[in-house]
């Protein structure tokens, strides 16, 4: 509705109003004349939408209460009576137009104070901004499917056993025709293959998939076909190729005329029939596929499963993924899944109660299971450090709150005076609060999703492309959590201010101590703001001290002796079976290699191995001792085989016996090294050299030890040396044929240096096998402690912040205190006292609350500290040096806080002082 009361009516009101105010005393007029004017401008703006009569009976209302109580506060500053804040509540009612009004006022308030507002944004920001991303990144990876997928939720796993096994093809044949329930299924089986290019090999990811699997996801070829139900058949299968978008322009072109071309897999080449579309990523978040193949071409990329791993139901080596028909539900699906089950135990009797077929939803499926707990352990850690952060936030900005409230006593008691209910000025404040946590919601939402790739990089366990967009859910939790920060620091500040002493209020020279109670010595005073500085104290100290056991625990990770020479080495992967290169061609390969790098120049030594050292994959073998108390019963014993000279390459020092030598050949006899280790536990107090130990049971065949070497860290520098052997490749290759073998070379200079060589030596001898996971020996034993890195570095980054907000805080309380106290400063002063005398009480207040903070913090600590005791190593969580240096940090931050004011406090000219009063 049209205003009745027009704007040249409001605008003559407004200055007989502010004509009346004349009898309020002149400092109010000076101080508060303008915003007094301002609110009566609102007011009957209000009241005019409501009719003339009301807007004229509102206008004469403020006009007699302006004189009425100009002269009652003209009265009390005489006589220093009371003013009752009783009387008619114009705006108490509670509609649209009155909260358009509070929040329109609040905008216009924050506007005049820009330094206050964008101090408490940006500050909210960053503990909003932070949670959101945490809410972001997570429901990505846990609670949603991977990539463009059309109705996900129509998405499916299926699962062999309860422990969400694989299926093998005959089951999975006979599991899709008794379906009705599934429009589509697929198998997928995770491989790696050479890719051969003019400039080299490479390896990439992919996946052996039935002709279903695009139809499973929704997901069309954005070129191209998807495979044909005769491309798929186990006999004849066509060698056809589906390439990611990625894989297509990165590595093809990108051009469209790629459908029809060939790309080179494991030496066999393949037809493009298909692309997809960008952002598909098969469902997963942990290494995508790059292309897909039917999955009956098997025998180009695992050979080693020979002509059986399409006919025998045993060899369960394939998941399986399903879309459920339009009308189904999970549980239809579950009974014929049963119902199957059911069939085939009947078929074959001894696997009665083995066959157990699930369903689950396809979202579940983005990360592996190990994938999926280390997130949930690093999210609880990051949701603990962020949700420390905001709250230090809301008590930073409660903080400030209380402040700004404090100087703005007056402006309150004048819209007290006018008549507003103390549930009206709440309602006021509180406007202003949401509009700093909604605006800071928006800035930090911005902020915290541009962060998301480097958060999960620094705090997700492996590695995750994280694309993360604003969506309804991502915006409906950043908007809840920015309304209730908005009510949860801006409440207590509300309350203190919305209960003024009119007079006191409206006589006072100054602003006084929101909250404070009756003035006692100097720096001593206990209120709301040096409660809130206490906490901000704790929680900074908390944050410290998890960085702080961070740093401790990497610095004795490093500090482990991992049992053998990091220094100068290069190591890089070769697995033949990616070239489909035979048993005896890859031993004669690896032999031929190793010659020749061992004679580049800078090169000492060169060998291979199964497994490096602080690998956490690495594998065992059962095995029988002769002679111990083991002998009659399979001991599982972690193992390695390793070419000749690994042990003098690594630098891990031969005790005992000897090392490999060529003649440790299969036509030999069999031998093996143990560490020192596996002597003491099997053979403890005799020696080792001459013992036998076999791996087809008692009767052998036994393999001699030969040499016992040093221990080494072998699963990762946090676990002590175990028993642990080392075969001869030269005897031992067959059992591990088209294994992947990493190459070991030490050299006098940079390692890096021979790696092109060593490329090159590799082409020349095999152009379609790519070398790849190239690193310094050096570099892979930082990886193994990189998730510690990470979380320390983020950790210290975060309690950085929150020292940083903490010591603002401080300073902020302190210098307002000295600022109030400032006439009493000036007469002690003019009574004797030195400066010094004002620098310690000042400094002595400062330290009390950043004792009080360490008290309350190091209780914290102690309950907190279950967060990171997962990731500690060599120091306790309740580590006395670290808790002291943490400590003694925060006392240092409180006393420079303090310092600050207190020199300002020690220059107060008493004069002056008592004149500004």
């Amino acid at each position: 509705m049209t205003p009745v009361f027009s704007a040249p009516r409001r605008r003559i009101a407004a200055a007989i109003y502010r004509y009346l105010l004349r009898a309020y005393p002149a400092r109010i007029r000076r101080d508060q004349a303008n915003d007094m004017v301002e609110l009566f401008v609102d007011l009957v703006g209000e009241a005019s939408r409501r009719g003339r009569v009301a807007a004229l009976t509102q206008t004469l209302s403020i006009w007699g209460e302006a004189v009425g109580r100009g002269l009652q506060a003209r009265t009390a500053r005489r006589h220093h009576h009371v003013v009752s804040n009783s009387g008619h509540d114009a705006t108490a009612g509670l509609s649209m137009g009155s909260v358009t009004q509070d929040f329109g006022y609040a905008l216009r308030s924050l506007r005049r104070a820009p330094g206050f507002t964008l101090v408490t944004t940006l500050t909210l920001a960053l503990g909003i901004g932070a949670n959101s991303a945490l809410f972001a990144m997570v429901d990505n990876i846990m609670l949603r499917p991977a990539g463009t997928i059309v109705d996900p939720e129509r998405v499916v796993l299926l699962h062999h056993g309860p422990d969400g096994g694989s299926f093998s093809w005959p089951d999975f044949e006979d599991l899709t025709a008794s379906t009705a329930s599934l429009d589509a299924t697929s198998v997928v089986g995770d491989f790696s293959a050479s890719v051969g290019s003019a400039a080299g090999a490479f390896r990439v990811t992919g996946a052996l998939v039935s002709d279903g699997y695009l139809d499973v996801f929704g997901v069309p070829p954005q070129l191209g076909r998807v495979f044909t139900p005769a491309e798929s058949e186990p006999t004849g299968a066509q060698p056809v190729v589906i390439v990611s978008d990625g894989f297509w322009r990165e590595f093809l072109g990108g051009e469209d005329s790629v459908v029809g071309s060939e790309v080179r897999l494991n030496g066999t080449s393949y037809t493009i029939v298909g692309v997809t579309p960008p952002g598909f990523r098969g469902g997963r978040l942990e290494n995508p596929p790059r292309f897909w193949v039917p999955a009956a071409r098997i025998g180009d990329f695992m050979p080693q499963l020979g002509s059986g791993a399409l006919t025998k139901r045993g060899w369960r080596i394939f998941r399986a993924v399903g879309r459920l028909a339009p009308e189904a539900t999970m549980a239809i699906v579950q009974s014929e899944l049963s119902a199957v089950a059911a069939g085939l135990e009947e078929l074959d009797p001894s696997s009665r109660g083995v066959r157990d077929f699930s369903v689950s939803p396809g979202s579940n499926g983005a990360l592996s299971n190990d994938g999926r707990v280390a997130v949930m352990q690093s999210s609880r850690l990051l949701a603990g450090v962020v949700g420390l952060v905001l709250l230090l936030a809301c008590l930073n900005v409660a903080n400030l709150l209380l402040a700004r409230a404090t100087g703005r006593r007056s402006e309150v008691a004048v819209r007290a005076a006018l008549g507003a209910s103390r549930t009206r000025l709440v309602r006021q404040l509180l406007a202003e609060s949401l509009v700093l946590s909604l605006v800071g919601g928006a800035v930090g939402l911005t902020l915290g999703l541009a962060s998301v790739p480097l958060l999960s990089r620094l705090a997700m366990p492996t590695s995750l492309d994280l694309t993360v967009g604003a969506d309804s859910r991502v915006l409906l939790f950043a908007i809840g959590l920015s309304l209730v920060t908005g009510v949860l620091f801006g409440l207590v500040p509300a309350l203190s201010a919305s209960s003024p002493d009119l007079v006191s209020a409206l006589k006072a020279s100054g602003p006084a101590t929101a909250g404070s109670r009756s003035p006692g010595r100097l720096g001593l005073r206990v209120n709301a703001r040096s409660v809130l500085v206490v906490g901000q104290v704790a929680l900074s100290l908390v944050l410290l001290s998890g960085a702080g056991l961070l740093i401790r625990t990497l610095s004795e990770l490093e500090a482990v002796d991992a049992g053998f020479d990091a220094a100068n080495v290069l190591t890089a992967t070769i697995d033949p079976g990616l070239a489909g290169i035979e048993e005896q061609e890859g031993l004669q390969l690896f032999e031929q290699l190793l010659t020749t790098v061992r004679a580049m120049p800078g090169v000492t030594a060169a060998s291979l191995t199964s497994d490096l050292p602080l690998d956490p994959e690495g594998s065992a073998m059962g095995l029988y001792f002769e002679g111990s108390d083991d002998a009659a019963a399979q001991v599982d014993v972690s193992q390695t085989i390793v070419a000749v000279d690994l042990f003098g390459t690594l630098g891990i020092p031969v005790l005992h016996g000897r090392d490999f030598t060529p003649a440790d050949r299969v036509d030999a006899s069999l031998a093996v090294v143990v560490n020192q280790s596996l002597a003491d536990r099997f053979w403890p107090g005799e020696e080792a050299i001459g013992k036998r130990l076999g791996v087809s049971g008692p009767s052998g065949p036994w393999f001699e030890v030969i040499g016992v070497v040093g221990d080494h860290r072998q699963a990762s520098l946090r676990e002590e040396a175990r028993p642990h052997l080392f075969w001869p490749m030269r005897q031992i290759y067959a059992m591990m044929s088209g294994a992947a073998k990493s190459l070991v070379v030490r050299t006098s200079g940079d390692p890096v240096e021979v790696l092109p060589a060593v490329r090159q030596e590799l082409a020349r001898l095999a152009p379609e096998l790519p070398l790849y996971a190239v690193t310094t020996l050096r570099d892979w034993m930082g990886e193994t402690i990189a998730r510690e890195r990470r979380i320390a570095t983020l950790l210290t980054a975060f309690a950085g912040v929150a020292l940083l907000l903490a010591g603002i805080g401080l300073y902020g309380t302190i210098s307002y205190a000295v600022a109030q106290r400032r006439p009493e400063i000036g007469i002690r002063m003019a009574l004797g006292a030195r400066p010094h005398d004002a620098v310690r009480l000042v400094v002595l207040h400062g330290a009390g609350l950043g004792v009080a903070g360490i008290a309350l913090g190091l209780a914290g600590s102690v309950a907190a500290m279950g967060l990171v005791r997962s990731l500690l190593f060599g120091v306790s969580p309740l580590d006395l040096p670290t808790l002291s240096v943490v400590s003694l940090t925060i006392l240092a931050t409180a006393l420079l806080a303090s310092w600050l004011p207190a020199r300002r406090a020690a220059g107060t000219d008493p004069l002056e002082a008592l004149e500004s009063q």
